[in-house]
């Protein structure tokens, strides 16, 4: 079984209580299941593989880059912020909910769902659902 976690980028030193869980259930789900964990986050450079033992950054295709570089994809990431603040969510917490509407997000999502032939999505957070469910 294949698994991909969609979470928040601030992982790495791991010093909240949210990165330490998110770090530990990759790692652990990573040996359970003899299958590397897949974590996508706000980065647009690349996604983590977690094997167990290690933490490796795997850079997106070209292709990935480029999409994210199209000229309306910056665009409509910060259209998304501006309608989670409408939303009324708190501006801090902007990137916990901003991948609901933020196409780029969808598009990390699906690249590494099919790269990775990811089984099951798993969000951490409910902002995180959207694209999960892409």
């Amino acid at each position: 079984m294949r698994i991909c976690i969609l979470t928040r980028g601030d992982l790495f030193p791991a010093h909240h209580g949210a990165a330490v869980k998110i770090v530990r259930t990759a790692e652990g789900l990573a040996r359970e299941t003899g299958q590397p964990v897949a974590v996508v986050t706000d980065d647009r450079e690349a996604w983590l593989r977690f094997d167990g033992s290690s933490v490796e950054h795997v850079p997106y295709t070209p292709r990935v880059r480029a999409a994210e570089e199209w000229p309306p994809m910056p665009r409509l990431g910060r259209w998304a912020e501006r309608a989670v603040t409408r939303l009324g969510y708190p501006r801090e917490e902007t990137f916990l909910y901003r991948p609901l509407f933020d196409p780029a997000w969808w598009l990390r999502a699906t690249a590494v769902g099919r790269a990775h032939k990811v089984d099951i999505f798993q969000a951490e957070f409910p902002g995180y659902g959207v694209p999960a469910a892409v």
